[in-house]
């Protein structure tokens, strides 16, 4: 049946009833529908992957809080971020009678658009304290009285708290381990880690 299909195609060009671009295309014709159906499933899986991720996206502040806020609680409100590498650590303080924060890291999908990271659920004490992020620590302060930040590591660094609350990233200088101090303005050191 195909021999005889073809032979009568070959003959159609011989005697000039049909042309050789003619008898391509009818040869290729299945082969390109079953293309532009490939490629319609796959705008189409593309689309669809597209619209879901967008709607899990996390837009600004506001966004964020409202993720910590479902996923810990009412009580939460967001007290700053740091961001490093594409990523975002954004602190969340509860409690006003004995504050602790929670740290939650979002990576950062464009212009003040998140998505979920990594959500430790751990929460720490919110006058001071830091989050083991990267290549350094993600390091948070709400206490007044703290004035300065020492961090004894391979080096001595000296980082002066300038606002309230007060978010900072230190990247790690070398030394096989860290002490974080939080100091007042005479000093004293008021906290440590």
């Amino acid at each position: 049946m195909w021999y005889d299909s073809r032979f009568k195609t070959y003959k159609d060009i011989r005697e000039g009833r049909t042309d050789r671009i003619t008898v391509f295309m009818e040869i290729i014709k299945p082969a390109l529908i079953i293309m532009a159906i490939l490629l319609l499933i796959a705008v189409g899986a593309d689309v669809t992957i597209n619209i879901i991720e967008n709607a899990s996206l996390i837009h600004g502040e506001a966004g964020m809080l409202e993720y910590a806020r479902q996923a810990h609680g009412d009580g939460l409100e967001f007290t700053g971020s740091v961001s490093d590498g594409g990523e975002t650590v954004a602190w969340f303080t509860a409690d006003p009678l004995n504050p602790v924060c929670i740290p939650i890291v979002f990576t950062q999908k464009g212009k003040d658009t998140y998505s979920v990271a990594n959500d430790p659920n751990s929460f720490r004490k919110a006058d001071a304290c830091n989050f083991l992020w990267h290549f350094g620590y993600a390091i948070h302060v709400e206490d007044h009285e703290i004035a300065k930040i020492q961090i004894i590591s391979g080096g001595n660094t000296v980082i002066p708290v300038t606002e309230y609350p007060f978010n900072t990233y230190w990247e790690f200088d070398g030394g096989s381990s860290t002490s974080i101090y939080y100091l007042d303005e005479n000093g004293n050191i008021i906290e440590h880690d």
